[in-house]
């Protein structure tokens, strides 16, 4: 899904696999970061469809705590200022908590890490081409990050989604209304067609709507390049800089 969509969408682009087999999650995620700041000319977008929901720093199966979680987002913030856009999938499981053993609302990380765009999905409301919805037959990750605060760039919009009565926000002691909100940007989720052994089939989630976003923002380095300016880079304050003022996205508030 996502090498066909990333090259689908963005033809001619050079791609590149980063394939890490420990199955130890963090101790990947760190070698990863610690490849990408070594190596003299890394790609300038990554697309990551994987994450953990929950307190991650509790998982020490997967090479997790505190001290390697923050060390790699600490590797986040110097890759975001090497200019490179890290782009992370949000989840397909909403915003997950516990109720049976009263534990709060968690969402996907690395998705809620500062220095990365987190993507969401939406879906057609009827047919394609139509206009577009949130997505409804899975639940689209994000929410608000217990580990790290509200960025100043995004201050503004969460506020008014906080103070929208439309919002359905769950319990104060649920969730942390001051963290950092995800996901950043939401595209098309659902719907999407994969050829895996000859045969095609329908497949979806935000493991589509991530790869799809990064290939357009591929392109769109690709076009600055050409015209003798940088790579995009960390697309954050850009994004919710322009959804302020109006330009280059649609705000989705059916679904």
């Amino acid at each position: 899904l996502d090498i066909e969509y990333i090259a689908a969408v963005a033809p001619g682009i050079k791609n590149e696999v980063w394939s890490y087999q420990g199955m130890a999650w963090c101790t990947d995620l760190k070698n990863w970061t610690s490849d990408m700041l070594d190596s003299d000319d890394p790609p300038q977008v990554f697309s990551v469809s994987y994450g953990i929901q929950g307190n991650v720093s509790l998982d020490k199966r997967m090479g997790c705590s505190e001290a390697v979680s923050r060390n790699i987002e600490e590797d986040f913030a110097k890759i975001a200022a090497r200019g490179i856009s890290l782009i992370f999938s949000s989840g397909d499981s909403g915003s997950g908590g516990n109720a049976l053993f009263k534990t709060p609302l968690w969402p996907v990380w690395p998705g809620s890490a500062p220095h990365v765009t987190a993507v969401g999905a939406t879906q057609f409301e009827t047919f394609s081409q139509s206009t577009e919805k949130a997505v409804t037959s899975y639940g689209s990750g994000g929410g608000f990050s217990w580990r790290f605060p509200q960025q100043p760039w995004q201050q503004e919009a969460v506020e008014a989604y906080k103070q929208n009565p439309g919002a359905g926000l769950p319990r104060a002691q649920d969730f942390n209304a001051q963290g950092r909100a995800t996901p950043d940007v939401s595209a098309l989720g659902l719907g999407y067609q994969v050829t895996i052994g000859g045969h095609t089939m329908s497949v979806g989630g935000t493991s589509a709507s991530a790869p799809f976003f990064a290939s357009l923002i591929s392109l769109l380095n690709e076009h600055r390049l050409q015209n003798g300016k940088s790579p995009l880079g960390f697309l954050n304050p850009l994004l919710y800089e322009m959804a302020k003022n109006g330009t280059g996205f649609t705000d989705v508030t059916f679904g």
